[in-house]
């Protein structure tokens, strides 16, 4: 792959990641109201998404590799 388009896909995807570990962060602070994790209600409360946390270490081990 040519090296200025390698560099442009690498960018994106370690901003991506970087926006996606800061979303699971933020899920942290609200109640699941669906979904599995809705059964819990406020004991959610401290733990990020799950999903959102998979989607920040896919994104991470993306960029990673990609270096």
């Amino acid at each position: 792959m040519c090296s200025y388009i390698l560099n442009i896909v690498k960018t994106a995807f370690e901003k991506g990641a970087e926006a996606a570990v800061k979303g699971a962060e933020y899920t942290k602070e609200i109640v699941a109201r669906m979904g599995r994790a809705g059964t819990v209600g406020e004991r959610s409360l401290g733990y990020p998404d799950a999903g959102a946390h998979a989607l920040g270490v896919i994104f991470t081990e993306i960029a990673g590799s990609l270096k």
